[in-house]
């Protein structure tokens, strides 16, 4: 039987959102409306350089304009001994070493790290007078050098953003390679069960016949420590991520170098290519004729004149800008029509490649690829085809962008995925 608190403690069934009436109506009240008798107003002169020094604000003129209480620098607030917001962050990174927290001041002093990064402050009667204030704050800048990217920040030789972070890396961490540990245990077992018959584990680095699916962090260095400790090589197939996801395929994009590679296609600009290298020690059981390897087109003049036009002339970096600029509208577009449908698929893109799932887990094998939504997948690229876009027919929806693509195409695709989503929810 159920009792009268049971009842009571339930909760009530939900009846619609209930909006504030002044809200409706235009006639709520903010914090920004309340105007306290002798309130005074800020306005901060923000930097319009990603990384620059400073080297001379002059605040005269700020500081005689109407309604002007105070105009404060950095020298101003150091010589009243503010001291700087940074937090320390003790999270234990790789080795145990914390992670830098870098100085942060309240203003800039002498160089800024961003765009926006407040240099100044003025302090007005109204809001209107401080910004009016503001605009006459004169900043002397020498800009320099500015990176956007973290694999760039990190190269060798980029230019140093903070001093406490030497060669720009604030925190180093690595998620445990293969979390459950299941992976690298199997294919521990499989070199003791077949000891030195194993001479190579060949893997595709990003698995593209099922979606996208993006190795664990650390999972190519494991399977990398785990062959080379038992006598054999990494080999990557790099038939669909070669120079596709990267200049330098997924040996770039995920910082593992394996002994053997194997591109195809996409190295040749489409034509019929394809190439193996490796090793130089590898390489050269060919090289010394320890082993034969004959083909058809090897050396076939056409097809090895396309691989030097594309990799040369047409895969330069400003290509590869040209990629990522276009995944970025794919990303942001695909991700926002799933969130504002409450759809269940993910998309993913890596430069040139990407997909939608149509399952809103994170696909990490060919059994989770499965489970996706197979008839919405069709249903999608039938969409796509009678609006224009023609994709390879699949669940997998993957696709490649090519250098004569403009964002006009890629959002093409993205307004179409957008009308399959309202009639899915029609």
């Amino acid at each position: 039987m159920e009792s009268t608190a049971a009842r009571q403690a339930s909760p009530p069934a939900w009846a619609g959102r209930i909006e504030d009436d002044a809200l409706l109506r235009g006639a709520g009240r903010f914090g920004d409306d309340v105007k306290p008798a002798g309130a005074l107003a800020a306005y901060f002169v923000r930097s319009p350089h990603a990384f620059a020094t400073i080297e001379h604000i002059d605040v005269a003129a700020a500081k005689r304009a109407p309604g002007v209480v105070a105009v404060l620098t950095a020298a101003d607030l150091a010589e009243a001994h503010y001291h700087s917001i940074s937090h320390p962050h003790p999270i234990p990174g790789r080795g145990g070493k914390a992670a830098v927290a870098p100085h942060r001041p309240s203003l800039a002093a002498s160089r800024v790290l961003h765009v926006g990064e407040p240099v100044a402050m003025v302090i007005a009667v109204s809001a209107q007078a401080a910004q009016d204030a503001g605009e006459k704050v004169a900043v002397d800048y020498q800009p320099l050098d500015a990176v956007t990217d973290v694999r760039a920040a990190a190269a060798i030789g980029a230019p140093q953003l903070w001093p406490e972070a030497p060669g720009n890396i604030g925190f180093d961490w690595s998620a445990p390679a293969d979390p459950d540990g299941k992976k690298q245990v199997a294919l521990e077992r499989a070199f003791k069960n077949h000891p030195d018959d194993i001479a190579a584990v060949i893997v595709e680095p990003a698995m593209m016949n099922v979606g996208i699916v993006l190795p664990d962090a650390g999972y190519l260095a494991g399977i990398k420590e785990i062959a080379h400790r038992n006598g054999a090589l990494l080999i990557f197939d790099e038939v669909k991520t070669g120079v596709t996801i990267a200049r330098g395929g997924a040996t770039e994009r995920f910082g593992v170098q394996p002994d053997v590679i194997a591109l195809a296609k996409a190295i040749g600009g489409g034509l019929p290519c394809g190439a193996v290298g490796g090793r130089q020690d590898v390489m050269a059981v060919i090289e010394d004729k320890r082993v034969a390897q004959m083909g058809t087109f090897n050396g076939n003049p056409l097809t090895l004149a396309a691989a030097k036009v594309t990799l040369q002339d047409i895969l330069t970096p400003k290509a590869y800008a040209h990629f990522d600029a276009l995944a970025e509208v794919l990303q942001g577009g695909l991700d926002g029509v799933i969130r504002d449908n409450a759809l269940p698929f993910h998309v993913t893109t890596l430069t040139a490649r990407g997909s939608i799932t149509y399952k809103a887990e994170r696909v990490r094998n060919y059994r989770d690829y499965l489970g996706v939504d197979k008839p919405t997948a069709y249903l999608s690229w039938l969409y796509q085809c009678n609006r224009g876009v023609l994709m390879a027919p699949g669940a997998e929806e993957n696709w490649t962008l090519s250098v004569q693509h403009s964002q006009e195409d890629v959002q093409r695709y993205v307004d179409n995925f957008a009308e399959l989503a309202h009639d899915l929810r029609a």
